[in-house]
């Protein structure tokens, strides 16, 4: 039963209580005062330990009001009502501790800090001066009073510690930290770190991580990268689960250009965390680095800032991309989108994925999202106006393109797409051809926007004036196809056939070509050469092949000679060297680049070293390298399309053939290419050529094969060079 019901109970059937029993009340009610403020103090721990201060400090108001009598609870609940800044309750309760015990050291120190906070600097330097005449060996106070001194005077800061170190050497670990702070506010840095050392190297264990990181932080903050690192791996030791220390070690070692070390810092951040989303970061991009895409994009979904964090989710699509992984590329990025679902940044990447897959439908639908979700995205916006004229939706792209022009109309290239858009269709000519001199005034250099005034020209029927600006934009940009074939087609309307059709041809050899359009330029060709004599022609197809397919001024670089002679195989390592006037050198290479065999030819004589092959008549051996390498050198020289009398010869059930003076050349199948090459007389000996790349503005085989029965030599070409052409 209750005490109150039991007193109750006694008070009917008694009358009033013995003396006896009023001391049994008294006794029964302090006994539950001080448990309610037990129960109001163990519960304000538990707030304090999980970071809710502001419930820590309720149940101190509770403790203390079931206890006034204890100092201890006010000084807590000022300590915490301190630190969530109510100063006027952090004064409150330190009067209150101060008001049971006048000499209590450590409420006036509280009680200092707050005067101290309201900026009433007297009165806190008096409440210290009192904390230390009841307590002249506080720690507390005598670090306080010393921070509070700086203001005024360091020396008598300093004078303070020194004399308070006099007097309590076991505390000396925690003056020398105190002593160091004054001088780091002096910016004496020297005797700082002095003062930091003499800290550590009295307790250099667990006590000594605050002097350590001070003194880390004084090597870092003074450019002593390497050694403020020693310094943080000095706590890590004492303390080897502080994950926000080293990833800091990490980023530190990255700024000392020590990647190895900080992958090891970051793999040990892992160990204790796998999700550390800086440690991920940081290895993600080592990966990346070191072209492991996949291992990096492993790295981020690994993450705790990856499913909250739509940045994560686009490199990682970029990743994935860059791995050749496009499915997953696409899946990262539709599952991202679910998750942001108005993520104008991540609509923008996922329309530009099945843009370039060809997936016009979804692009647009992503893209328009992107522009709905932020409609001030110019980029955006670009690209739906692009899509939109990609998919021949003409009104609605040239719209978006209005509504950037009038936001930024000095943007030449939005000015040239919408005008060269317009103009390629047939539509709004005047008004295409105003947008692109507009463009063509802020850049008037572009070969790009020259072109797009040449066909807005050629659409309008004023064929003389296209080819005008055609030529210009051709000597801008020499390999572009498009240009190239606007060329021809302008020069097609004026009657120059030779220029049309070279224009076309050399459109059709770029590698940019497509093979829809290749045959489309071929078919223009075609049909003009129906009209030109079979001389005229192969003049025509000579000149061609000797500007697209012709000798360069200079090309060097690595390669691999291999072949077979009479069945026996050989493969070396080879440089290769071609320059002006016409000399080409190879060096057959042994193990590390050692020289083991040199062929010099030039126009006037071929000399190269002895090779021996087992079981070879020597002789034999020795002209049929002869021949080699003259055919070679006649092709990298151009010899071979030397003159001007050519005689251009159609068969029925194989490629064409220029007949030229010395030579058989035999075209590709659509006559595009030069790709054999037969002397006569040549004694059964031909080259042969593929894999064209363009450079230095000439289409240069990347294999060059001399064949002859009984033998094949393979010239393979792994990173030529070529920093000139010969025009």
């Amino acid at each position: 039963m209750p005490a109150t019901l039991i007193l109750c109970a006694a008070l009917i059937l008694h009358g009033p209580p013995a003396a006896h029993a009023e001391a049994a009340l008294a006794k029964s009610t302090a006994a539950a005062s001080a448990f309610e403020a037990q129960s109001a103090y163990a519960a304000s721990l538990l707030a304090e330990e999980r970071g809710a201060y502001a419930s820590a400090f309720h149940e101190l108001q509770r403790a203390a009001a079931a206890d006034p009598s204890s100092p201890y609870l006010a000084r807590q609940a000022a300590k915490i009502a301190l630190g969530l800044g109510n100063l006027d309750k952090a004064a409150e309760y330190a009067r209150a501790a101060l008001q049971i015990n006048p000499a209590d050291p450590a409420a006036h120190v509280l009680l200092g800090r707050v005067e101290w906070a309201r900026g009433e600097f007297s009165e806190a330097q008096g409440h210290f001066e009192k904390a230390l005449r009841f307590d002249p060996d506080s720690e507390e106070a005598t670090f306080s009073l010393a921070s509070l001194l700086v203001r005024t005077s360091t020396a008598n800061a300093r004078e303070l510690l020194q004399h308070f170190l006099k007097d309590n050497p076991a505390k000396a670990p925690q003056t020398y930290l105190a002593l160091a702070q004054l001088y780091l506010n002096e910016r004496d840095y020297e005797k700082a770190a002095q003062e930091l050392q003499s800290s550590i190297a009295i307790n250099p264990g667990f006590e000594s991580i605050p002097a350590r990181f001070s003194l880390a932080r004084l090597y870092e903050a003074s450019g002593s990268t390497v050694a403020a690192i020693q310094e943080y791996l000095q706590v890590v030791r004492i303390q080897p689960h502080d994950l926000r220390l080293i990833d800091h070690i990490g980023e530190l070692e990255v700024e000392a250009g020590d990647a190895q070390s900080a992958r090891a810092a970051f793999k040990a951040a892992k160990s204790i965390s796998n999700a550390d989303p800086l440690a991920n970061l940081w290895l993600a991009q080592f990966a990346e680095e070191e072209g492991r895409p996949l291992d990096a994009a492993r790295h981020l979904k690994e993450s705790a800032a990856f499913p909250k964090d739509p940045a994560l989710s686009l490199k990682i699509a970029y990743l994935e991309f860059r791995a050749g992984r496009f499915d997953e590329g696409l899946r990262t990025l539709r599952a991202a989108r679910a998750r942001f679902p108005h993520n104008a940044r991540v609509a923008y990447f996922l329309g530009m994925a099945y843009e370039d897959r060809g997936q016009n439908a979804k692009a647009l639908r992503y893209l328009k999202e992107s522009v709905r979700d932020d409609p001030h995205n110019d980029q955006a916006r670009y690209a739906l106006a692009a899509a939109e004229e990609q998919a021949g939706n003409i009104v609605a792209a040239e719209k978006e393109f209005r509504r950037l022009i009038a936001k930024n109309p000095k943007n030449a290239e939005i000015l040239n797409y919408l005008g060269y858009s317009l103009a390629d269709r047939g539509l709004k000519l005047k008004d295409a051809e105003d947008l692109i001199e507009r463009a063509l005034a802020i850049d008037p250099q572009n070969g790009a926007y020259i072109d797009s005034l040449g066909w807005v020209y050629y659409k309008e029927g004023r064929f003389k004036d296209a080819l005008v600006e055609l030529n210009r934009a051709h000597a801008a940009m020499p390999n572009d196809e498009t240009i190239l074939e606007h060329r021809g087609d302008a020069a097609a309307a004026v009657k120059d056939d030779k220029t049309a059709w070279d224009s076309w041809m050399r459109s059709a050899s770029l590698p940019s070509t497509t093979a829809a359009r290749r045959k489309a330029l071929v078919k223009k060709a075609r049909r003009l050469e129906r009209q030109l004599p079979a001389d005229t022609l192969g003049g025509l197809y000579l000149a061609y092949l000797r500007e697209s397919q012709g000798s360069s001024a200079k090309l060097s670089g690595l390669g691999t000679l291999q072949g077979s002679v009479l069945g026996h195989p050989f493969a070396f390592e080879t440089l290769i060297d071609y320059r002006q006037p016409p000399a080409l050198s190879l060096d057959l290479l042994g193990p590390l680049f050692t020289p083991l065999f040199r062929a010099r030819v030039s126009s006037q004589a071929l000399s190269m070293d002895t090779v021996t092959i087992p079981g070879l008549p020597q002789r034999a051996l020795q002209k049929d390298l002869r021949a080699t390498f003259g055919l070679l050198f006649d092709y990298f020289s151009g010899s071979v399309f030397a003159g001007s009398a050519a005689r251009l010869v159609r068969h029925w059930f194989s490629p064409p053939t220029l007949e030229v003076p010395g030579w058989t050349i035999r075209l590709s199948d659509d006559g595009v290419f030069a790709r054999k090459f037969t002397p006569r007389p040549g004694g059964g000996i031909r080259l042969e050529l593929s894999v064209f790349e363009p450079l230095a503005q000439r289409l240069m085989p990347r294999v060059a094969s001399v064949i002859k029965r009984g033998l094949r030599v393979d010239l393979i070409l792994k990173d030529p060079h070529v920093p000139a052409a010969k025009s």
